[in-house]
């Protein structure tokens, strides 16, 4: 068992690493809002600077996000989600309504966690802008038939140090 001694600090910390440029943002107590970074529906992380799109905060896009939350909660079976049927429905309407003051504020709330889970429409990766390093060893694994676990073997037999495995694959492209 480890102690600690001395002054003993409840903050926790965050680090995030931009798909698309590689960069490792962390702090402690820090969000991606204050790295200025997006988290897409589909997981990838990136910096709002590394992407060719800048209507982040579109209200259209937004509009049709919040429709979308609130179209799949009313679809859902969960229980929790069951006692805000009848309220999400009327939010649903007055989003397809006509009246932008009225949708202003339902916007704003159902796409609160928007930086956390950014449309794809939006995400630089989902668009094929860029390619996440970690799809590119998935596509060439498929594509060779080959799993991770058998390369892992490969390289752990063939190769005595990093050195020696940096060495082999440094002509490589």
């Amino acid at each position: 068992m480890k102690f600690r001694m001395g002054h003993v600090s409840n903050s926790s910390s965050s680090s995030f690493v931009c798909s698309v440029c590689g960069e490792i943002e962390s702090g402690f107590d820090q969000g991606l809002s204050d790295f200025e970074m997006y988290e897409c529906e589909n997981g990838h992380v990136f910096h709002e600077s590394c992407s060719k799109r800048s209507d982040f905060d579109n209200f259209d896009i937004k509009k049709a996000y919040a429709i979308r939350i609130l179209e799949d909660d009313i679809a859902s079976d969960s229980e929790w989600k069951e006692k805000y049927k009848e309220e999400n429905k009327k939010f649903l309407a007055i989003l397809n309504g006509d009246n932008e003051d009225e949708m202003y504020d339902i916007v704003e709330d159902v796409a609160e966690d928007y930086r956390y889970s950014l449309p794809q429409e939006l995400c630089p990766i989902c668009r094929m802008e860029s390619v996440d390093s970690d799809d590119v060893v998935k596509y060439l694994m498929a594509k060779h038939g080959e799993n991770m676990e058998d390369v892992v073997v490969e390289i752990k037999g063939k190769f005595n140090s990093y050195a020696e495995f940096m060495e082999a694959i440094e002509p490589l492209p």
